[in-house]
């Protein structure tokens, strides 16, 4: 019996089926250890830290289309002005009451981004603990960063 892809789809999407991105689970972790590291995070952090998610991003004042609707076979045209001006922002924000705060610079680098830590540290209660989320860019591992 052979079934078309189209078809097997909306069969399974018919008997309830739907396509996901399975969960992944490390099959070797040591239960004990994994409850071992967890019960050190929840002493060491206190009742309410003060959690913040913080990224960076350049805006350019004219971006490029990668995409566009065009019949198939033309070869379609952009026009562009070719400039190179951008600005870059660094923000953060505080899930817990959406909070934010927000630095524009020129661009990115390790000496703006401690400038964004010494001004985030100016608006941040001082006693409350803080704990912020970082991505993986290469300045955020900086050793001369200080970070208050």
């Amino acid at each position: 019996m052979e079934v078309g892809y189209s078809t097997l789809c909306r069969n399974l999407h018919e008997w309830g089926f739907t396509r996901i991105q399975p969960r992944p689970k490390a099959v070797k972790a040591d239960p004990v250890k994994r409850a071992a590291f967890v019960e050190t995070v929840r002493l060491l952090l206190p009742k309410e830290p003060d959690l913040w998610f913080q990224d960076e991003v350049a805006f350019w004042a004219d971006p490029a289309a990668y995409r566009v609707w065009a019949p198939r076979g033309s070869k379609p045209v952009v026009p562009r002005l070719v400039t190179h001006q951008h600005v870059n922002v660094f923000g953060a924000v505080r899930p817990m009451d959406g909070r934010f705060f927000a630095f524009i610079a020129s661009h990115g680098n390790g000496k703006l981004f401690q400038h964004f830590l010494n001004q985030m540290q100016e608006r941040i209660d001082p006693n409350r603990r803080t704990i912020m989320v970082l991505d993986n860019i290469r300045f955020h591992h900086g050793r001369d960063l200080d970070w208050g």
